[in-house]
């Protein structure tokens, strides 16, 4: 029986954001006046505030696009469904004619992996401590980067995730293992026999007064038990399905927000086979998202960023 994650500090009660403030002084102290017209989204709702006097729309994550939010989160979706931003463009242009470029398409995948990010990575949620970890190459401007990731056996999210421009080493392998001691109560970590873990693992869960490790440390040494990582090796197919359709990623600071962006589909948005629901709904993730998870979780991470005390 999974808890309900965590979503402090505003209470999950508050999410059907009925409550307006202020977009500049935080007051509550506003009254409605009038709409904004916009060519592509319909008529906006304008406020006034009777505190300091200015009026506002209410910014529920896509406050100035031209477009309209079921557009953008369509092409999201898509994009993580292994259309390429051309493709999704084009789509766009065919069925809805909408103009949006691929670069459109892409600016709103880095943009909204980011604005999302800071939300899924604050939740606590009720993850088994059973972690399966690996790492695999993914290339940026022709060269290996190394994608790190560890998921949860159980729940099948992914707990944590790091890409590097860097070769295999001991520093990566200490950072994605700080992440995992950062998110849950790790019972055990499963990784291959990488002569860098060892190292890290004593590094971060060695303890003198136990004089040993905190967490057990499973090698699977596909060498010699010819088994492989399973569950993450899944999830790792999955990925590079996605990023093999571009070649290779063009810039680093472009190929993060873009992982990023898969993590929290894969986490929140899409479902999972095995489970058939989300990975995140399996963790105790108890908020509806409806069917456009994508435009929730947009709103949801803007309020709490925008109400945060």
């Amino acid at each position: 029986m999974h808890r309900e994650a965590q979503i402090s500090p505003e209470n999950k009660n508050s999410l059907d954001f009925k409550k307006v403030m202020c977009r500049f002084c935080k007051s509550e102290n506003v009254v409605k006046k009038g709409f904004r017209r916009t060519q592509r989204r319909g008529k906006q709702q304008r406020w006034y505030c009777r505190n300091c006097n200015r009026s506002f729309t209410i910014d529920r994550g896509f406050l100035k696009m031209k477009n309209p939010e079921h557009l953008v989160t369509m092409s999201l979706d898509q994009y993580y469904m292994n259309l390429s931003s051309r493709k999704v463009s084009n789509s766009l242009s065919n069925y809805l004619n909408n103009e949006a470029t691929h670069q459109s398409i892409l600016n709103w995948v880095r943009k909204y992996s980011q604005k999302v990010k800071p939300f899924t990575e604050s939740l606590k949620l009720d993850l088994s401590g059973e972690t399966y970890l690996d790492e695999t190459e993914i290339k940026c401007k022709k060269r290996a980067g190394i994608f790190w990731s560890a998921i949860d056996g159980n729940t099948k999210y992914i707990v944590g995730y790091l890409y590097s421009y860097q070769a295999q080493n001991v520093k990566d392998a200490m950072r994605i293992l700080k992440t995992i001691k950062d998110r849950q109560q790790t019972k055990f970590i499963q990784t291959d026999a990488l002569v860098y873990y060892p190292t890290a693992m004593k590094k971060m869960f060695y303890s003198n007064k136990l004089g040993g490790l905190t967490v057990d440390h499973i090698v699977l040494n596909v060498s010699k038990t010819g088994k492989h990582n399973v569950k993450i090796e899944r999830f790792f197919k999955n990925v590079k399905e996605r990023t093999q359709l571009m070649y290779w990623f063009k810039n680093f600071r472009s190929a993060n927000a873009i992982l990023d962006g898969y993590v929290i589909w894969y986490n929140f948005v899409r479902n999972h086979m095995t489970l058939g629901k989300t990975p995140a709904e399996e963790a105790g993730f108890a908020i509806d998202l409806g069917k456009n998870k994508w435009r929730k979780l947009i709103e949801i991470a803007t309020y709490f960023k925008n109400h945060a005390p």
